[in-house]
C-alpha cells in the first residue's frame, strides 16, 4: 500500500488569526462558530481533564457545549455546568463491572493475588476492549457528530 506524501504545512502563527472577531469576547466568538463537542470514555484518567475544560468554558459563558460519554458519567457532566449548560450525549450504558459482580470465577481470574499472569492479563484486556461494546459506542458517537455538527471536537480516549 502506497501512502501519499503531502507537502508540509507552514508553522502555525497566532498573528495569522488576527481579524475583526479577535477583539470579541470568547463567548461571542464561540456561539457564532458552532458547538464544541467533548468526547471521552468513562475512565477517570480520560474524562476528568475534559470535565475541567468544559466546566471552565461553561463558567465563562461559552454556549454550545456538548459532552459525549457513557451513561454512568451523566451526573458528572451535567455537574460541570457552572454558567452555560454542558449538554450530555449518551454513547451507551457502561455496565462492564456487572461481570465482575455476577461471575465469581471471572472476578477470581482477574483479581488473583500475586503477580499478574499472561492469562489474567489477556482476560483483563479482553474485558476492557470488548469489541461489541466499543463498536456500539463508536457508532453512537458518529451519529452524535452528525447531529451536533461541532466546529471543534476535544477527544480523550
Amino acid at each position: 500500500m502506497l501512502h501519499r506524501v503531502t507537502p508540509r504545512q507552514p508553522p502555525f502563527r497566532w498573528r495569522n488569526l488576527q481579524n475583526k472577531s479577535m477583539g470579541a469576547p470568547a463567548a461571542a466568538r464561540a456561539g457564532s462558530d458552532g458547538p464544541i463537542l467533548f468526547a471521552s470514555s468513562a475512565h477517570a484518567g480520560q474524562i476528568n481533564p475534559l470535565l475541567s475544560i468544559a466546566g471552565e468554558l461553561s463558567r465563562r459563558g461559552v454556549p454550545g457545549l456538548w459532552f459525549a460519554s457513557t451513561d454512568n458519567r451523566r451526573a458528572d457532566i451535567e455537574g460541570a455546568s457552572i454558567g452555560s449548560p454542558v449538554h450530555f450525549v449518551s454513547c451507551g450504558i457502561n455496565d462492564r463491572t456487572k461481570e465482575l459482580i455476577e461471575d465469581p470465577a471471572f472476578y477470581a481470574a482477574l483479581a488473583q493475588q500475586g503477580p499478574m499472569t499472561t492469562n489474567s492479563f489477556l482476560l483483563a484486556m479482553r474485558w476492557m476492549f470488548d469489541q461489541e461494546r466499543l463498536t456500539v459506542e463508536y457508532q453512537r458517537m458518529l451519529a452524535h457528530i452528525d447531529q451536533v455538527q461541532p466546529r471543534l471536537m476535544v477527544i480523550g480516549i
